[in-house]
Formats: structure tokens, C-alpha cells, sequence
């Protein structure tokens, strides 16, 4: 799938600044010089950076966090304490904080990184597709890192790996060997000669933050890497301890709430991973037994279906927690029951197709306030909580809802809508889209069951339909396929 259009993309010389069609485009970095980028900002924001130094102890009493040992013996005192160690943990594990791990998503990662291996296409300037390519017994990625440099990768359960009886080189090299369009773009390259192998097993803290200290990025928790979003998790979560810290400073907010929102966003985003990656995973040979998870999960969410309907509702729920609409790798509803309809060879129905009177179904659930994360700043918003669910009443969620509210009709509703929207523009296709948004965003609730719909055969119906065939953004794979890999 695509961001965007491909002829919106400026062939443009590079550097240039993040505008315009860039901001919405994914961005591959290399992990150390992006790192090494982050790290010198900080010094030079002012930031006492200290590298190559070992924490051997961390000094705790009662859950807090009162010193760091370093190898030295020196003692480093303050007021927070942030665990930035990706997998290693050293304060998480000091503490301890015990882990939620998935047993239903235990595999091995290897890869290596090549130089000068071909791209499948070239898109304006330094822009590409990454691809992940499916093998009967795992995938594999292929991520272009920069104009020379490619990572890439082999994702296999751990089950696997194990019963195969080759080292992690060796299997390496059969995936590469097996998989045809990467091999064929690997013929003029050259591996920089070590694989790396790593447990790439999902897990969440069961807890992100204490009375001083905080865990952050893959520390908090990791999500398997099928939908590359390591580092989105990583920032976001940087980004809203930022904000967290600053308002405990501030000391405006109860300081109890704003630890417990900073955790259970944490640990939501990284769930909802998790679970969207057990989705995936369910359309591969390999990992059948994944059918009965999703079912498991659902039913957890409070949702009793089998598993062919679970794996169905993985691909079109699960919209309406954390992000401001329904959203998937920054494409709407619709593309999700697309998407879910191509895996599963069922229509996918849209269920505001099916009723015409919607009405927001909270009597039972908890009216609570959840932290929203804005401007450097912590905004409580209206929210509803049920088990581990939240619905905050936030963007097209919250216009979606005073909408049905005011006029539980549909389409008396799309027209409070439309009118609300016009008076910030004029311009009939943006009007359309943003009330295209709020159909997928109403669509959602419902899958949700934070709504609930009602049939009055005398009034009109929303025409929903999954398409399909695909649209601009979702096709087959269309690039050409280089000789040797039809050829072998």
C-alpha cells in the first residue's frame, strides 16, 4: 500500500525540509545515526550526555528509585528516573517489573545489512516501497535504509528455528535463497557478512511508571515488528512522558492520574499492536493456530464469536481507543475491511449500512477522564471506560457522538455534520472526506459497541459497501519483478 498518490510526490533534491507531501510519507532511518542525531540535539539543548558509562546498580527502596550506582562507584541522585534501555531493561528489571507476554507470538528475528542491492521501484527522489514477502514458514522484510544501505530481515517462530536444526546463518541464507524478489535484487549487492539474531517475542510492562521512575520505548513494551512500527511507538511514548513529567512539575494535575494515563496509554498502543500483528499473522501458513487467539482476544474485549468472525473483526475494530479516528497505517476504514476482506475471501459488510438510527450505549460503563497528550501539555477529555477500553470523546469521535446525540437519525445527523463542517470550508470534496471520516469513525463505534443501531424501515439508509477491487492507496503488488527471479 501506498500514503499517498504517487504523482503528488515532488522530485525534489534531498535534503528538504519536512513539509509539504514529506510529512506524509513513512521515513526509514538508520538506527544509530538517527540515535546519535537525537542524542547530540539533547546536548545541545543543554543536557549533560554521558556515553560509554555503566549503571551497576540502581538503588531502590519500597518502589522508588533513589540512586544509580555507575561502574565507577559514582552515585547520580534526582528527581525522575526514565528507563530508556530498550530490551535490556536495567531499571525494569532492577525493580522488577514483571512482563504480559503473548504465548501465541514467540519467534526469532535474523538479518543483516546489505550495500547496494536494487530497489523494486524508485519514487521521486531517495522514496521507495519496502517490501515483506511471505515464506510458507515465516516473511521476510527488505527496508531500504538510505541510498547505498539495506536492512534485511527473517521473522520465523521460535518452534521453527529450533526444529530446523540450522544456525541462524543458515537460515538466513535459506530464506534468501527461497524468496525471489529479494534475491533478485540482492544479485550486484553485498552483506555486510554478520547476521544478527534476536528474540523477537511481543511483551508489555505490566506497569510503566512508580512514585519516581518511568519506563519508556521498547522498554515499556515491544510489538512485532509486521507493521514496522518500532520507532512510532518509541516517540510517541517519548513524547507523552515529556508531557507527563512536565505537568507532574507543574504540580496542576493529580499526580496519580497522570502516571496511571501515562501507563495505561503504553500499554494500550502497544496491545493494539500486538493484537493487529496477530491479525496479520493468522493469513500465514505457518501460523494457523493464531485463528484461536484472535478468538481468545476477542472474547476478552467482551465479544463472543468464533474464530473466522474474530479474525474479521481484528481487521475492522479495534479503531477507537487511542487514535484521534479509525485509522491503519494511516488509512481509514474502509481500507481495513478491504484489507480484511482480501485475507479472509468473505465480504465484509459495513454495519451503518445495516441501521439508521445510532444511539451511544454508556449507561453501564465508567465516565472517567483520560489524559489527552497536546502542545507539551496534558488536557483531561471526557471519556468512557469499559474493562480495558477506553472511548475518549475526542476529534471526528467526539463530533460523531454530539451528532447522534442531537439527532439519532442518520441522516439527520450527517447533515449536523455537513453544517458544522461548512463553516470552516467551502471547498464540496473536503466536506465529503471529512464526513467520509466520520463514517468510518461511526462504523467503529458501533464494531465497538460503544453504539448501538436501530432499524426504522420509513427512513433512509447509508449505501456502504466494501469494494472489491482495490483502491488508489491498497493493490497487488504491481512493480517489475527483475529477470532473474521469473527466470528461477
Amino acid at each position: 500500500f501506498e500514503f499517498m498518490p504517487l504523482d503528488e510526490v515532488v522530485d525534489e533534491p534531498r535534503p528538504a525540509p519536512y513539509e509539504g507531501w514529506r510529512t506524509r510519507v513513512a521515513l526509514q532511518v538508520d538506527r544509530a545515526i538517527y540515535d546519535k542525531i537525537l542524542l547530540d540535539h539533547a546536548r545541545e539543548c543543554g543536557v549533560e550526555v554521558r556515553e560509554q558509562t555503566t549503571v551497576r546498580e540502581v538503588r531502590t527502596s519500597a518502589g522508588r528509585v533513589e540512586g544509580l550506582v555507575l561502574e565507577g562507584g559514582e552515585e547520580i541522585t534526582a528527581r525522575h528516573y526514565v528507563d530508556a534501555s530498550g530490551n535490556s531493561g536495567i531499571l525494569r528489571r532492577q525493580i522488577p517489573v514483571p512482563l504480559d507476554i503473548p504465548p501465541a507470538l514467540k519467534n526469532v528475528a535474523f538479518w543483516d545489512y546489505w550495500e547496494n542491492a536494487d530497489w523494486a521501484v524508485e519514487i521521486g527522489v531517495g522514496g521507495t516501497r519496502i517490501q515483506i514477502m511471505s515464506l510458507s514458514w515465516g516473511w521476510m522484510w527488505f527496508i531500504p535504509l538510505g541510498p547505498t544501505r539495506t536492512s534485511i530481515g527473517l521473522v520465523t517462530p521460535a518452534k521453527h528455528a529450533k526444529a530446523s536444526g540450522l544456525s541462524p546463518e543458515e537460515l538466513y541464507r535459506k530464506a534468501l535463497a527461497e524468496e525471489p524478489r529479494i534475491r533478485a535484487l540482492i544479485q550486484n549487492a553485498q552483506p555486510e557478512g554478520r547476521v544478527r539474531a534476536t528474540k523477537d517475542w511481543s511483551f508489555a510492562a505490566t506497569k510503566c511508571a512508580g512514585e519516581n521512575w518511568f519506563l519508556v520505548g521498547e522498554c515499556a513494551g515491544f510489538a512485532d515488528p509486521i507493521l514496522s512500527a518500532g520507532m512510532t511507538l518509541a516517540q510517541v511514548g517519548a513524547r507523552e512522558l515529556a508531557c507527563t513529567i512536565a505537568a507532574l512539575e507543574e504540580g496542576e494535575l493529580d499526580s496519580d492520574w497522570l502516571r496511571g494515563s501515562y501507563c495505561q496509554a503504553q500499554r494500550d498502543r502497544v496491545w493494539q499492536h500486538i493484537r493487529f500483528a496477530t491479525f496479520w499473522y493468522t493469513g500465514n501458513g505457518r501460523f494457523t493456530e493464531l485463528f484461536a487467539e484472535t478468538q481468545r482476544i476477542a472474547r476478552d474485549a467482551g465479544y463472543e464469536m468464533d474464530a473466522n468472525e474474530a479474525f474479521r473483526w481484528f481487521a475492522s475494530g479495534s479503531f477507537t481507543g487511542d487514535a484521534p479516528t479509525a485509522t491503519l497505517a494511516n488509512h481509514g476504514m474502509a481500507t481495513a475491511k478491504y484489507i480484511a476482506q482480501l485475507m479472509t475471501r468473505q465480504t465484509i459488510e459495513w454495519e451503518v449500512a445495516r441501521h439508521n438510527r445510532f444511539f451511544l450505549d454508556v449507561d453501564e460503563h465508567e465516565r472517567i477522564h483520560a489524559a489527552e497528550y497536546r502542545e507539551g501539555q496534558v488536557r483531561p477529555v471526557r471519556a468512557f471506560k469499559r474493562g480495558e477500553k477506553t472511548l475518549r470523546l475526542t476529534n471526528v469521535n467526539e463530533l460523531v457522538v454530539k451528532a447522534i446525540e442531537a439527532q439519532p437519525d442518520v441522516t439527520e445527523a450527517f447533515r449536523l455534520l455537513e453544517s458544522h463542517f461548512a463553516r470552516f470550508t467551502q471547498d464540496p470534496q473536503e466536506i465529503q472526506e471529512r464526513l467520509f471520516r466520520c463514517i468510518e469513525a461511526l462504523e467503529a463505534l458501533v464494531l465497538e459497541g460503544w453504539v448501538v443501531g436501530r432499524t426504522d424501515p420509513k427512513r433512509p439508509f447509508l449505501k456502504m459497501t466494501t469494494p472489491t477491487e482495490p483502491g488508489p492507496y491498497i493493490h497487488p503488488n504491481q512493480d517489475v519483478i527483475p529477470a532473474e527471479a521469473t527466470a528461477k
